[in-house]
C-alpha cells in the first residue's frame, strides 16, 4: 500500500536526521476510504484518526483567507488572558499607561497594513526579476515574459497570486525602490510611509520615565480635560445638586479654575517655582497646554505634574473628607 511506503520513507528520514514524528500528536485524515482500509492504515501507522475541519491552535485550516468566525476561539483566549492579567496586576492608571506606551512605545502595528507591507517584498522581487526559483516560476507560468505592471490577471489563477496582483495598484515600483537599502527590502519603511500617524501633541512631555506614573496620568487627564470635575458630569447626563468648586466654593468647578485660575493653585505654583528657582509656569490653562505641547520632558514639567497631582488630591480631600489643605501643606507633601 502507498501508505506503508510513506511510513518506510518517514522511518528512513528519521534514521538519517534523528527527527521522529510525535505519534501522540499526529493524526491521519481520511476521505473516501472504506472502514476496513482505515483500520489497516491506523494499525500500520500507530496513529489516531482525525476529523474535519482540520484545526491548528483551535483555528480551522482552509485554502482561502480566514474568516472572522474562524479566529473567534483564539481571540477569546487572548482577550481572556489579557483581561485577567490587567485586572489582577494593573490599576486604571496603570492600564492607561500601558495603553499609551503601546500606542507610542511598544510598536504595535496595524495588522492589515503591516501584512501588505510585508507582501511588498514579493512584489519588489517580481518587478526586479530576482534570480530565485519562485520568481522564475511565476514568470514562466503566469506572466510568460510580460512585465508585472502590464500583466492581465486571468480567472484560473490561484487565490494567493490574485491577491498579490491586486497590490500592484497600491505599491508602484518607484514606491518600493525607496524602501530598499543596499539591496535589502525593508518592510518597516514601506509600512511607515503608508500609515497616517495621529500622534498626540502632549505625549512626549507627559509620558516620560522621569515623571512618577500617577503624576503623569493625572497630568494627561488634565491636558485633555478628562478628570471628573463637576462641569464634566454633564457629558454623562448626570445632574448634580451643585456645580460649585468644592475648594473655593465660589465658581463652577472646571479644569481651568481648579489648576490654574484659582487663587490657591496660583499661590502653590508660585511657591513651588520660587523654591526651585525657575520661571513661573503659565497660569493660563490654554497657554500651559501650548507649553506642554511644544516641550520635551524637563524638570519644569516634572514639577508641574507633581503640583497638579497634589492640587487634584486636595480637591478630592475637600469632596470626600471635607478637609482642604493649606498651600504650604500641598507644597510640603509634593516635595
Amino acid at each position: 500500500m502507498a501508505v506503508h511506503h510513506l511510513k518506510i520513507a518517514l522511518e528512513s528520514f528519521s534514521e538519517v536526521t534523528g527527527l521522529y514524528p510525535n505519534k501522540n500528536k499526529s493524526l491521519v485524515y481520511f476521505g473516501g476510504v472504506s472502514t476496513g482500509d482505515k483500520l489497516v492504515i491506523l494499525e500500520d501507522l500507530h496513529m489516531g484518526e482525525g476529523t474535519f475541519p482540520l484545526k491548528y491552535l483551535g483555528v480551522p485550516l482552509r485554502p482561502t483567507k480566514w474568516r472572522r468566525e474562524d479566529c473567534e476561539t483564539i481571540i477569546k483566549k487572548v482577550k481572556l488572558r489579557l483581561t485577567t492579567w490587567a485586572t489582577r496586576h494593573l490599576s486604571y492608571a496603570g492600564r492607561a499607561h500601558l495603553y499609551a506606551k503601546a500606542v507610542w512605545g511598544l510598536g504595535f502595528k496595524n495588522g492589515p497594513t503591516w501584512n501588505r507591507s510585508i507582501l511588498g517584498k514579493f512584489i519588489w522581487a517580481i518587478m526586479d526579476k530576482h534570480d530565485i526559483f519562485w520568481v522564475k516560476w511565476v514568470n514562466n507560468i503566469y506572466m510568460k515574459g510580460v512585465d508585472f505592471s502590464e500583466y492581465e490577471l486571468k480567472g484560473d489563477v490561484s487565490w494567493y497570486w490574485r491577491k498579490l496582483c491586486h497590490l500592484r495598484k497600491r505599491y508602484l515600483k518607484t514606491n518600493l525602490l525607496v524602501v530598499v537599502k543596499k539591496g535589502k527590502f525593508i518592510a518597516a519603511r514601506l509600512y511607515m510611509g503608508t500609515i497616517q500617524r495621529n500622534i498626540d501633541s502632549f505625549y512626549k512631555s507627559v509620558w516620560c520615565y522621569a515623571l512618577v506614573p500617577k503624576h503623569r496620568f493625572i497630568l494627561w487627564q488634565v491636558v485633555h480635560g478628562n478628570l471628573l470635575t463637576r462641569d464634566n458630569f454633564a457629558k454623562f447626563h448626570i445632574t448634580l445638586d451643585s456645580c460649585i468648586c468644592p475648594v473655593c466654593g465660589l465658581e463652577e468647578e472646571s479644569h481651568s479654575l481648579l489648576f490654574f485660575n484659582y487663587r490657591l493653585s496660583k499661590e502653590v505654583l508660585q511657591l513651588v517655582f520660587c523654591w526651585c528657582g525657575a520661571d513661573l509656569w503659565p497660569s493660563d490653562f490654554t497657554r500651559c497646554k501650548v507649553r506642554l505641547a511644544n516641550s520635551k520632558a524637563s524638570v519644569k514639567i516634572l514639577i508641574t505634574a507633581a503640583t497638579v497631582y497634589m492640587l487634584w488630591k486636595n480637591r478630592n480631600s475637600c469632596v470626600h473628607n471635607n478637609c482642604c489643605y493649606t498651600k504650604l501643606r500641598i507644597v510640603v507633601l509634593k516635595i
